[in-house]
């Protein structure tokens, strides 16, 4: 059997973990099994003075192991952000170096490293091997235990580690305690394999100490952290001492409290002799000074009732009386012991303690039963035996479950190779906008504490990080600062083209320029930034020439090839001659859909196919190519079902090479797909990739195809990077591309009047167009319930005045102009908030602007919200704002949450552009107001707080509109007389 163990530490460190794990894998290698060890480069920390210095980077280990190294960040360990910021970064890397090692029958991760579980998990979908989760700490206890707030990040911590824990094959725990928690949540198999030594030490005959009646010597040894409370233990010394001059307390050891520690000693006059920490070597000196040692745990933390210091069984094989500042199921292993006194955790009580230990010089003698209850009872070697029996049993039973359940493995093994080749597509092409997508994805309360995180790391080439945290906290002057600080330092020329891709993807582009033009010609990584920079300005055929110039790389194949696509180039597919499809049955061709997304597209694409299949039509949908995995849905199935309707995947173990090849790819799996349901037409969406797709399936199996403009995606990419890229080549070729299919498709559905003007000018039949605008729906049909109903329900003060909005938070949808309303206002209105309900990348943007206005306080963010959710935020409101800036894309694409605002009878004050027009009917159903103008808007809302019967009128006007024209039962007639249609002249 082939076993992979995933660790934080071990060889050459000189640290628990690795000497319990360098005993079991001796046990494994003796029982015949292969292992790989994967952990990080030796931290010089944790060497003994005897290691060679080559040793850190080992690569065998004394029983035969193989030891694979993961990239240590060391330098960051020195407080629990960096330690955290660390762990993750080298948990990320873990990945690609275990999966250059032989496939693992079984995979064992070992913890506490916490963010090590999250790839151990990854890892063992990905290659099918059976999983052993070893749990040396309570976690996810400690997580709500340990100082982080019981906020999002540590809830999201235990929902990882919880959920992986009920996936493992095994669970192994250290404790009794903890495996009875572990069990009673559900998890099952969990095993008890504790903690122990590899050998017990012969120690010099010094360690029976004489003393004289009045003295002691309290030694502590080991780690100083947050874990183990020794302020507790500093004031007590400095009591004891008062008492008995002659007590001596002793701390040895390192850890992130010893400057705190030291701070605290001084205050009390220094009663404790503070020292660093020492080799193995030098151990043995301090236990032959100590009268008793102190096993020490915080008492505040409830999970330390389930876990036991790892250095308590080298105190008892000393045979030396030990103090036990420790509750549950540690103190009970020093009762059992007998030599030990267990102390409550205060000041008072443990001076007391060590003054009557003092006065009475027969109270901590020396035990030589110490070294034979520690071989009895917690011998590594003998518990080594135990792992690999759970080890072998792990595997038969993981073999089973494979079996019983391959169809799902299957899946998972997909997706998680698709998401290792898109991030490896990523790390190719721009590994600064992956990261920056990456945190962009992550939950809003997530998102902040990790980019806080970052923006404290600093030096060297540790900067970049900093940067790409502060641009997804969206402090863009600061970043830019940074970056031209990099200039002004003479940063190197590759580590420059790395700050122009951060400030790229942050929309900084001619900062970026002027720093790419400061960097030597032909330095590393110049012409790619160079590259991205053209691309980012919509200059293709110039990024493509730019990477040409250098020798032949990923990026430009796939630059090239998207290059290609926009120029004209179409999936090619052979006719289908025997096929034969279903009537009356509809497959609609997505970008994206639930349950994986609560997007407005997504909604409005469900409540299409839920009404068309209220008219009797058969319908399911397909959504594109490696979507939701490539978007961080590893675990998501291969098709789903909501509400009756099915949603399926095209997910490839691999995607091909080059934006071409991928939908030539995409086109031929949608093609078997077709064969397979059947359909007699096709329903896609914008944009154009899509359409040219759906086109070439269409007509390779003879059935017509259906193109609904949503959007104007070309405006929509062109409203975030200025006027001049309305004149780029992106521009020109992406309208090309939308205006070419939806002359082509069989029939043209839109949302409002200012996109059918625009089809029509593009050469549309206007015959062949027909508008379905949105709609509502679910909870919107409704009646509203009370303002202050919903407000209770949601946690909000139900007193204060809310203006607000339920949107994605994106730059063209102008929320600034709000927020500079709401500081205008502020004084005259304290109890005026402004609801943001959403989340986006805009949002880190907004909150600085609120904190330069004095009117952070005033914004209330709750991210993004369940469906069920939204229909109350919308009635918590005063008025529903939809701020949009005057663009091309805003003048004409019509959203669809002011339509949910009127169902809820709620004013909406809108920009006046037409496509909002089309919504809002200027003092009727709302107001029409000047866009980007604070003051103009701040007024307006002021007036309808002024007076609130008004506003009642406008939310009601709103909802007897919306009910009569706006519904998707309306839409589904449309719909319906589009197919009928198309599929009768196809006959």
């Amino acid at each position: 059997m082939h076993i992979q163990l995933i660790t934080h530490s071990y060889l050459p460190e000189n640290t628990p973990p690795r000497r319990r794990w360098e005993t079991f894998v001796a046990q494994l290698r003796a029982a015949g099994h292969d292992v790989d060890v994967v952990a990080p480069v030796g931290d010089p920390r944790w060497l003994t003075d005897d290691t060679p210095s080559n040793a850190a980077r080992l690569q065998w280990g004394p029983a035969g192991e193989r030891i694979i190294r993961v990239p240590s960040l060391a330098g960051l360990t020195g407080s629990r952000d960096g330690r955290f910021l660390a762990s993750v970064v080298q948990s990320l890397a873990t990945i690609p170096v275990a999966l250059g090692a032989k496939r693992p029958d079984v995979l064992v991760v070992t913890l506490p490293a916490l963010p090590l579980v999250v790839p151990a998990w990854v890892l063992s979908k990905m290659r099918g091997s059976a999983l052993v989760v070893e749990m040396r700490d309570a976690w996810p206890d400690l997580v709500f235990d340990s100082g982080v707030k019981a906020g999002a990040l540590s809830t999201l911590l235990a929902h990882l580690v919880t959920g992986i824990q009920e996936q493992a094959d095994t669970v192994v725990t250290v404790t009794r305690g903890f495996g009875e928690r572990l069990r009673e949540r559900g998890i099952d198999p969990v095993v008890h394999i504790g903690n122990g030594l590899r050998q017990t030490h012969e120690w010099p005959d010094t360690i029976q100490h004489v003393r004289n009646e009045g003295d002691l010597n309290v030694l502590y040894l080991g780690n100083h952290g947050e874990s183990q409370g020794l302020e507790t233990l500093v004031e007590a010394a400095a009591m004891a001492r008062q008492i008995e001059p002659g007590i001596r307390v002793r701390f040895v050891g390192d850890g992130t409290q010893v400057q705190r520690l030291q701070e605290i000693n001084e205050s009390f006059g220094n009663p404790v002799e503070m020292l660093p920490s020492v080799a193995a070597s030098g151990v043995g000196e301090h236990y032959a000074w100590a009268d008793t040692c102190v096993v020490a745990l915080r008492p505040d933390w409830e999970s330390f009732g389930w876990t036991i210091p790892s250095k308590t069984y080298e105190l008892i094989s000393t045979g030396k009386h030990l103090t036990g500042i420790v509750t549950g199921e540690a103190a009970e292993i020093l009762k059992d012991y007998g030599n030990a006194e267990v102390v409550v955790a205060n000041a008072k009580d443990i001076s007391a303690a060590w003054v009557r230990m003092a006065r009475d010089t027969t109270s901590t003698p020396w035990s030589p039963s110490g070294a034979q209850w520690v071989e009895q009872y917690a011998s590594l070697p003998v518990l080594g035996k135990h792992m690999v029996d759970v080890i072998d049993e792990t595997q038969n039973r993981g073999l089973k479950t494979m079996s019983d359940d391959a169809s799902r493995g299957s899946e998972i093994r997909t997706n998680a190779q698709l998401v290792a080749t898109t991030i490896t597509d990523h790390l190719t092409d721009d590994p600064m906008l992956l990261a920056l997508q990456v945190s962009r994805r992550l939950p809003q309360k997530v998102r902040g504490p990790l980019s806080s995180l970052g923006t404290k790391v600093r030096g060297g080439k540790l900067n970049l990080i900093r940067g790409l945290s502060l641009a997804a906290s969206g402090r863009s002057n600061e970043l830019r600062d940074m970056a031209l600080d990099a200039v002004d330092n003479r940063a190197s020329g590759r580590s420059l083209a790395r700050w122009a891709d951060i400030l790229i993807n942050d929309g900084q582009p001619d900062t970026a320029q002027w720093i790419l033009d400061r960097v030597r010609p032909g330095t590393a990584g110049l012409a790619p930034a160079r590259a991205r920079l053209a691309w980012y300005r919509g200059n293709m055929s110039e990024a493509v020439r730019i990477l040409g110039a250098e020798a032949s790389s990923d990026q430009l194949d796939r630059l090239a090839s998207e290059l290609r696509s926009y120029q004209g180039a179409r999936p090619s597919l052979l006719q289908v001659e025997d096929y034969s499809p279903l009537s009356g049955h509809v497959l609609h061709v997505l970008t994206n859909s639930l349950p994986q997304t609560g997007s407005g597209y997504a909604q409005r694409s469900h409540s299409i196919l839920r009404s068309l299949k209220d008219r009797g039509w058969s319908v399911s949908a397909v959504t594109r190519l490696g979507w939701p995995v490539q978007t961080g849905s590893v675990v998501a199935p291969h098709h789903s079902v909501v509400d009756g309707i099915t949603y399926l995947r095209l997910l490839p173990r691999r995607l091909k090479p080059g934006f071409d090849a991928r939908i030539q790819q995409q086109a031929e799996m949608l093609l078997e797909l077709v064969q397979s349901v059947r359909p007699s037409l096709l329903h896609t969406t914008t944009h154009w990739t899509n359409a040219v797709i759906v086109q070439a399936v269409a007509q390779a199996v003879g059935i017509p195809w259906v193109y609904e403009v949503r959007g104007q995606l070309a405006d929509t990419w062109a409203s975030s990077r200025g006027k001049e890229a309305l004149e780029s080549e992106r521009y020109r070729l992406f309208v090309e591309r939308e205006d070419e299919v939806s002359r082509q498709a069989d029939a043209v559905v839109t949302l409002g009047t200012g996109m059918k003007s625009r089809l029509i000018e593009a050469g549309v039949d206007e015959n062949r167009i027909e508008m379905c605008p949105n709609a509502i729906g679910g909870a919107f049909l409704e009646e509203p319930g009370s303002r202050h109903d919903a407000r209770v329900s949601l946690g909000l003060e139900p007193s204060l005045e809310y203006v607000g909005t339920v949107s994605s938070i994106v730059g063209y949808e102008g929320l600034d102009t709000v927020v500079e309303a709401v500081a205008l206002l502020a004084r005259s209105r304290p109890q005026l908030r402004f609801l943001l309900v959403g989340d986006g990348a805009e949002l880190p943007r907004l909150k600085e602007r609120a904190a330069e206005l004095g009117v952070l306080d005033r914004m209330i963010t709750p991210g993004r919200v369940d469906r069920s959710q939204a229909h109350l935020y919308h009635q918590a409101l005063d008025m529903f704002v939809v701020p949009r800036r005057d663009t091309s894309v805003t003048r004409a694409v019509t959203p669809m949450k002011p339509l949910e605002a009127s169902a809820s009878a709620r004013p909406v004050l809108a920009s006046n552009l037409p496509a909002l027009a089309e919504l809002v009917h200027d003092g009727k159903t709302g107001w029409l107001v000047t866009p980007e103008q604070p003051a103009e808007w701040a007024s307006v809302i002021n007036e309808l707080l002024e007076s609130p019967e008004s506003a009642a009128e406008l939310g009601a006007a709103g909802r007897e509109w919306v009910l009569a024209e706006r519904t998707w039962s309306a839409n589904a007639e449309k719909y319906d007389r589009i197919y009928q249609d198309i599929v009768r002249d196809q006959r």
